[in-house]
């Protein structure tokens, strides 16, 4: 993990006025709202630091400055351990410390996910999988967790990212073969989507690869997974990436993304797929017809 530098008092008050106008935000709309309202694009056009310096002229320390968008990122990077609160819940950028509660969380979500269950894949099934993405996901500052205000130890919700164009884990495929339907499916939709985005690098697609809500608790239908959401498209432009993209498997989580302001780019029906020559999600039933890769520009 990068060491974090110890914010100014200048970077303090930033931050304050950031936290302050989530949360009034919050009191007064929607979570979706105070996510929209209050991005770091704007706050960074909008909050003046009296005494502070805009990047761009480092030497004029008598005028009250802005910060920019470049420094306002860097900022971003040490202040954004605490996103927001809202709800009875605190959502924070996920660390190694949550590693296994991630994992335990991710793999019983999973086990219920369409392509998941068509091959019969448990939680115990989906846990090394899971596991393999920790390392990248948990050190990476993309992913965002949901925690009680009342008992910040339990994890009631999360959502893992990482960069598009990162590599897989080495030998995923060879040491975890039960999982490769799902990977080819995946790639499938990846693929075609690059090839109406050539050139794409690291640093310009941020990936947001599984969320999920603690299953059968009573943090369900809280507004968690639209929360995780919002926040995990929003850490994304404050990292300075240009776009985010995911792979919705199901209805479910399709609507969620259009309703988040993400746009259909590739897709992939179930009854056409073939694994080895079989047609291993054919068993999926309406609703769950397609896999399909969203995007949403910045």
């Amino acid at each position: 993990m990068s060491q974090q530098t110890v914010p100014t008092t200048d970077e303090k008050k930033l931050n304050d006025a950031r936290e302050g106008h989530l949360r009034t935000e919050f009191d007064a709309h929607s979570a979706d709202e105070a996510i929209h309202n209050g991005s770091a694009e704007e706050l960074a056009m909008n909050i003046d630091v009296p005494g502070s310096r805009n990047l761009d002229d480092a030497n004029d320390a008598d005028k009250p400055r802005s910060y920019g968008r470049e420094s306002w990122k860097e900022l971003v990077v040490d202040l954004t351990q605490k996103l927001a609160e809202h709800g009875g819940f605190r959502y924070e950028v996920a660390t190694e410390e949550r590693r296994d509660a991630i994992v335990s969380l991710l793999s019983e979500s999973f086990s219920r996910e369409p392509m998941s269950a068509a091959l019969g894949l448990s939680a115990r099934d989906l846990k090394p999988l899971i596991a393999r993405f920790m390392p990248e996901c948990t050190t990476n500052g993309l992913s965002v967790i949901a925690v009680p205000v009342d008992d910040p130890d339990t994890l009631a919700g999360v959502f893992i990212s990482r960069d598009f164009k990162s590599p897989m884990p080495e030998r995923l495929g060879e040491e975890l073969p039960s999982f490769n339907p799902i990977g080819e499916a995946l790639v499938a939709v990846d693929e075609a989507y690059q090839a109406k985005r050539p050139g794409l690098t690291l640093g310009d697609a941020v990936d947001l690869w599984m969320v999920g809500v603690r299953p059968g608790s009573r943090f369900a239908r809280r507004g968690i997974a639209s929360t995780l959401f919002r926040l995990s498209a929003d850490l994304a432009l404050c990292r300075g990436f240009k776009r985010c993209v995911t792979e919705c498997t199901g209805q479910y989580s399709q609507t969620a993304a259009r309703r988040n302001g993400f746009h259909e780019r590739a897709r992939l029906a179930y009854r056409d797929f073939r694994f080895e020559g079989r047609e291993v999600f054919a068993g999926i039933e309406p609703p769950h017809t397609h896999v399909i890769l969203f995007e949403r520009e910045f």
